[in-house]
């Protein structure tokens, strides 16, 4: 395991730098490369960013032990649901303020291009830092806004079954968003534009790769619960 972990590092013993005739020819072969090359820096940017997650993950772990230590029926865990998602706006707004820092490290190193971990992590988030807490914000928001109104909808339309329109409607809304989301930190570090040049420039990209978006969007979601399920102690990862 050990020799496992020191090639994905450093490499094989002996094998030569990259010369212009064995360079990756494709975009999918540079990201994999940077991945095996970058591997232990991109764990201590996750780390970095992990400190603007604390408080998102204090305010689950504490909601968690809360549900775990008494006995609530169906209305009692909604209220608690709500009062978990009405905390988790602030919380997703200061991870917001970290997303620049992270992405744009993981951004160069994607392109093979140079970073200083710490300094550009810095500089990153000194220069993104209100545009990423207003993301963060939209990010919390969201989550409350689309529980109160899916289950609002949801109680509706066993009265009516045209209540299950608007229902639909804010779902769509809400995978939309989290699509954008995939890009919109990319984009920020990126380009100089307004909040509001980013959001339009992000949702049109994510319509016209609709399919793709939604494939991605789904993994981010999929491997995760995959690995909670089938790894023993795997749920750390969400």
């Amino acid at each position: 395991m050990s020799g496992f972990i020191n090639n994905y590092y450093y490499g094989k013993a002996g094998k030569a730098d990259f010369t212009p005739e064995n360079l990756p020819d494709s975009r999918v072969k540079l990201f994999f490369e940077m991945l095996r090359i970058h591997f232990g820096g991109i764990c201590a940017v996750n780390l970095m960013y992990l400190v603007f997650s604390i408080p998102a993950i204090l305010w689950t772990f504490i909601n968690y032990a809360v549900l775990m230590s008494v006995e609530l029926d169906a209305s009692a865990i909604s209220g608690n649901m709500v009062v978990y998602l009405l905390g988790m706006v602030p919380c997703l707004a200061i991870a917001g303020v970290g997303s620049p820092g992270q992405m744009y490290i993981l951004r160069n190193w994607a392109r093979d291009q140079h970073a200083f971990m710490f300094s550009d992590f810095k500089d990153a988030v000194k220069g993104n830092w209100k545009q990423g807490l207003v993301v963060g914000l939209i990010n919390g928001v969201s989550l409350l806004v689309s529980y109160v109104a899916l289950v609002y909808y949801g109680q509706m339309s066993a009265q009516s079954f045209i209540w299950v329109v608007p229902q639909m409607m804010v779902l769509m809304i809400l995978v939309l968003w989290w699509m954008i989301n995939m890009l919109i930190f990319n984009m920020m570090v990126t380009y100089d534009m307004t909040l509001k040049v980013l959001i339009r420039n992000c949702a049109l990209i994510v319509l016209a790769r609709l399919p793709w978006s939604l494939l991605f969007l789904a993994g981010s979601f999929l491997v995760p619960l995959a690995i909670a399920y089938f790894v023993p102690y795997g749920y750390l990862v969400i």
